[in-house]
């Protein structure tokens, strides 16, 4: 999340998005009183470019990476928010969901790794024992279906796009589809240099794992219930 006083801007930063890659681009513009939360240092596992992102003046008032609107125009007060452009980015509801079923497939994996890293350096811990064994049971049951099964709702975003009212949230929403085009867009609005963005947490995902091949009828209509809004309002379809 970034609130750039230099160039009166707020970048809202849904989850699964892209949204790490338009926060470092956007970031290398703001001054040293703007608020940027922190995220992930670079790690050449998860991240093509290498990259540095300055976090700074977030402890203050608490704000955090994927802080909610809401929360952020409690802080900042009403005067800033409405006069601020507000930015945030859209994606395909169903492609989203499989990034985010990508990714926490992933964190699966690195939890049960750990865990046998934590239990050889004590192998008389009853309780490390334990912890081996329930991560690796949620390992096997982790698939597609277990996930949509389990799905959270608070994953669709909806809440960084409209208000309680279904009022839209924000003067730009970049599409996901259209990433570096519509970052230009915002580049030029705000009157920054553009930089091409780069290209983070995408090796969780391999780049022939399209959507389509992974939901059927229920799982589809599942996310499209939930996703209904974002939907609807941007247009989006299964394809």
């Amino acid at each position: 999340m970034i609130i750039s006083h230099k160039h009166k801007f707020i970048f809202l930063k849904p989850t699964k998005v892209a949204g790490t890659s338009i926060e470092i681009a956007l970031g290398k513009n703001c001054g040293p009183d703007d608020i940027l939360t922190p995220i992930s240092e670079y790690r050449k596992s998860k991240d093509s470019d290498y990259y540095v992102h300055d976090a700074r003046n977030f402890k203050e008032k608490g704000f955090y990476n994927h802080i909610l609107p809401d929360e952020i125009k409690q802080k900042i007060g009403s005067q800033i928010w409405d006069s601020y452009y507000k930015i945030t980015i859209i994606r395909n509801p169903w492609d989203q969901c499989i990034s985010r079923f990508r990714w926490e497939q992933n964190v699966n994996k690195l939890l049960y790794q750990n865990a046998i890293s934590d239990y050889k350096k004590n192998f008389l811990n009853f309780r490390l024992l334990k912890n081996v064994i329930l991560k690796r049971k949620k390992l096997k049951v982790f698939n597609f279906t277990y996930f949509i099964n389990n799905f959270e709702k608070w994953w669709a975003n909806t809440n960084y796009y409209f208000d309680e009212n279904d009022n839209k949230l924000c003067d730009y929403y970049i599409r996901y589809e259209n990433l570096e085009e519509d970052f230009k867009e915002v580049c030029k609005t705000l009157k920054i240099p553009y930089t091409k963005l780069p290209k983070t947490k995408n090796q969780y995902r391999d780049p022939n794992d399209t959507y389509k091949a992974l939901f059927d009828l229920k799982s589809k209509q599942k996310i499209e219930s939930i996703f209904k809004k974002e939907i609807k309002y941007f247009n989006y379809e299964f394809y």
